[in-house]
């Protein structure tokens, strides 16, 4: 670097190295020291790309972060260009590599703007990603060995000062009291403390959903710092005497187990409200002595009825279990809150959550559900605009309805009104889940769980969606993980249960089958799910199908659909089911799940031009919509079944282009995933439809070398 380098210009920004300030014209834009940092070292290396862990070991060394926090101050800095700007947001996100700043010039001292930037390779790095998939992942590796070898040296830092709170959790306030009232009011100055708190830079705050797991537990501080990451711990108690209200707070070192802080607060009854405010400021000045008073400040509107008050927090406890069979109490609670507080913007919300949620786990027909939930979000919006709990449920309508464009622009909307929004984090997640985006999806339940460790739907969705991407031993981890700290949760029962199935341990797939169904019963549709898999996996096809049309005539899943289809093709039924898929198809023409699997049944009814035209259709929407190790589990890969289609055309092109895309998607299995046994299978067709590397009768000749349940598909390739 130059010696006589001054500063970046960042658009219309100025970086000022001299006096480490970001200045707009004359003007000060006030920067954390972490902010500052961020934007030097995106600049230092732009346009180049810059990794999460690169940023993440030179704005923290030497310290274990959650990615939260720099997803946050990358957040709140994007936010702030955008808001003293008018210019397009110079800060760009390379999804699941890391950032770019893009707009900016180097100064040197004395000069004007001397140094001119090679072309914009962010934007080609878009193209090259978005047409060569894994290896302009290399390519992306390449650059950044470059921007190693071009900017060796670290900024300076600051060393942080002993004691410096880095992470943070509020356990429930105790009442040591029966009273039901001061209760309520307890758990509502704890959750609304946690909200104001979100507001400070640079602190990774705990969601509630978490730290009320511990509500009523004699456990040691210390001991609930290390299970939620956190560096510090605030308890304290609520006490009544005649009219007034006494909160005792205490802020706890985890580490040690010392109390640096602690506070009385007297209250009247009736300003609960300004009380929560007094502590909030108390605390985060102790936190962040530099805090601006005026943006933390913003408390959420709930009612002056306290009544209406207690019956949403009761609603919140119970939705925050995640058990689907507490929905409808949780909405009766709200009803109540709405029916006393007709404004109530969190009740209306969380009505809407609520009512999308039974959809999912209690399949309530969207056709009640979306009506019903969408009159919520609007009369919320109308109320309070700035609602990130009611975008939050807007973004999960859209979900449930298809629109994911619209469904994340929702989320990101209110991640931007509340960064930790814990709702917002997992349903962004779920978004791109249900698009088979898994790296993305993963990604949002990670910060889901940086925030609520304890989650158990983030816990299980983050375990499928490291199985759907390869990962078999981190997903078998993960269930594990989930087990040991929700015991016995049903879906993370289920999820393993299928798991070991897949890579051939019947019996401990059987145990935990049976314990889920001992806790959810027979008819759950997720349990019929497991053991119509384990019919069809045994080649008991006439159970299955009995099993299958159950769950068929009550959602459109493809997963059930999927398996259907095996089952009739094994029955020699698939002419007459591939006219049922067509039909269905006919009544949702743009669903690309009923593509799929019309184009299979298709491709199995030796329809090569039906299936053909299907799945590029699927392709050209969505190409992250094609097969993964759960559809390899079972025999399955619809770009392989494009490949043989593509043959027998004799389209060159087409098949070189098919073949390439099926290795790529078996090169990027995790070693692990080797022990799913229709991995195998899968490497094995690979083989069989490339005759560069062995003949085709190799297949039916090496077809009993391994133990696969499913062998009888094979006749479908030696077509």
């Amino acid at each position: 670097m130059a010696k006589n380098l001054v500063g970046y210009k960042i658009g219309e920004y100025h970086l000022d190295l001299v006096n480490r300030k970001l200045m707009s014209q004359k003007t000060e834009i006030i920067l954390s020291e972490c902010g500052y940092l961020l934007l030097l070292t995106l600049a230092q290396a732009s346009p180049e790309i810059v990794t999460k862990q690169i940023l993440m070991n030179k704005l923290w060394p030497d310290r274990v972060v959650s990615d939260w926090a720099l997803s946050r101050l990358l957040s709140d800095t994007r936010a702030l260009l955008q808001k003293n700007s008018k210019q397009d947001d110079p800060m760009k996100t390379a999804r699941g590599i890391g950032y770019a700043l893009t707009q900016v010039k180097s100064i040197y001292h004395q000069d004007k703007v001397t140094l001119d930037q090679p072309p914009n390779l962010v934007a080609l790095l878009w193209q090259y990603l978005g047409r060569y998939g894994f290896v302009g992942i290399v390519a992306v590796g390449l650059s950044m060995l470059i921007f190693y070898l071009q900017y060796p040296s670290e900024p300076e830092k600051k060393p942080y000062t002993d004691g410096q709170i880095h992470s943070i959790a509020v356990l429930p306030l105790e009442t040591f009291s029966k009273n039901q009232e001061l209760e309520f009011f307890a758990d509502g100055l704890t959750e609304e403390l946690i909200h104001q708190l979100t507001r400070l830079p640079d602190l990774s705050v705990v969601s509630r959903n978490a730290t009320f797991a511990f509500k009523n537990q004699n456990i040691d501080p210390r001991e609930i710092a290390k299970q939620l990451n956190v560096t510090h711990i605030i308890e304290g108690s609520v006490r009544q005497s005649d009219d007034k209200i006494r909160i005792t707070l205490q802020l706890i070192r985890a580490e040690d187990g010392y109390h640096q802080w602690s506070k009385v607060f007297e209250s009247k009854q009736s300003v609960n409200m300004e009380v929560q405010e007094e502590i909030g400021s108390s605390i985060a000045a102790l936190i962040s002595p530099t805090f601006d008073q005026r943006n933390f400040n913003i408390m959420r509107n709930h009612p002056k009825s306290n009544a209406a008050y207690a019956h949403f927090l009761r609603a919140a406890v119970l939705m925050g279990k995640d058990e689907p069979k507490l929905l409808n109490e949780a909405k009766k609670e709200l009803k109540s809150a709405l029916a006393l507080a007709p404004d109530y913007v969190l009740a209306h919300a969380a009505m809407a959550r609520a009512s999308l949620l039974q959809h999912q786990f209690a399949k309530l027909p969207l056709t009640i559900a979306g009506p019903e939930a969408r009159q919520h979000i609007e009369t919320a919006l109308k109320i309070e605009h700035s609602s990130a709990e009611a975008y939050s449920a807007l973004g999960l309508y859209y979900t449930y309805h298809g629109n994911f464009t619209e469904a994340e622009k929702a989320y990101r909307k209110a991640l931007s009104i509340n960064p930790a929004l814990v709702s917002a984090q997992h349903n962004l997640g779920f978004s791109y889940w249900m698009q088979n985006q898994f790296v993305l999806a993963s990604q949002h339940f990670e910060s889901a769980l940086a925030l609520n460790p304890l989650s158990p739907m983030s816990n299980f969705a983050l375990a499928d969606t490291l199985y759907a991407q390869g990962f078999l031993d981190k997903a078998i981890a993960q269930y594990e993980h989930c087990l040991a700290i929700i015991v016995d949760f049903p879906p993370c029962l289920l999820g393993l249960s299928g798991l070991k199935l897949t890579t051939g341990n019947e019996q401990q797939a059987a145990e935990l089958l049976e314990k889920s169904a001992s806790i959810l019963g027979e008819a759950n549709q997720y349990v019929v799910g497991i053991r119509a898999h384990i019919a069809l996996w045994h080649n008991d096809l006439t159970a299955a199908e009995g099993f299958l049309q159950q769950l068929i005539r009550v959602d459109g899943e493809y997963i059930h659909l999927r398996h259907m289809t095996q089952v009739q093709l094994g029955l020699g039924k698939i002419t007459s089911w591939h006219q049922r898929a067509e039909s269905l198809l006919t009544q949702n023409p743009s669903s690309n799940t009923l593509r799929l699997i019309t184009a299979l049944s298709a491709y199995y009814n030796h329809d090569c031009v039906r299936a053909v035209q299907l799945y590029e259709q699927v392709m050209a929407e969505n190409p992250s919509k094609h097969s993964g190790l759960d559809d390899f589990s079972m025999g399955i890969s619809h770009i392989s079944n494009m490949l043989v289609c593509y043959q027998e055309a004799s389209n060159e092109i087409a098949t070189s282009e098919a073949k390439a895309l099926f290795a790529e998607h078996l090169s990027q299995l995790d070693a692990s995933a080797k022990a799913v046994l229709g991995v195998t299978f899968m490497q094995r067709k690979y083989a069989w439809l490339n005759p560069t590397l062995t003949e085709k009768p190799q297949l039916q000749d090496e077809k009993t070398a391994f133990n696969w349940p499913l062998a009888w598909l094979e006749k479908e390739l030696l077509r």
